[in-house]
């Protein structure tokens, strides 16, 4: 398993744990509304709040892919602590 540190950029931790096939999704997702320069260790508790919202409201996005984003940012997110 690749290793990526707390401190990498959310780009950059996507890329060492999600499969590459869901890989591509997630990241595209999480960096139109993080921005390619943010590092996961600044992303707060509220920021994620924020972030599900967006995908549900502004982004459109269906409940299941929602879920299913969520879901994995969680994991990835556990796996870099």
């Amino acid at each position: 398993m690749p290793e990526a540190a707390f401190s990498d950029t959310l780009p950059n931790v996507l890329l060492a744990f999600v499969p590459r096939l869901v890989m591509a999704a997630i990241c595209d997702r999480a960096r139109e509304f993080f921005g390619a320069t943010r590092r996961l260790v600044d992303i707060t508790a509220g920021d994620a709040a924020w972030f599900a919202d967006w995908l549900r409201g502004e982004a459109k996005y269906a409940q299941a892919t929602v879920a299913r984003t969520l879901k994995r940012m969680k994991q990835l997110y556990a796996r870099a602590v």
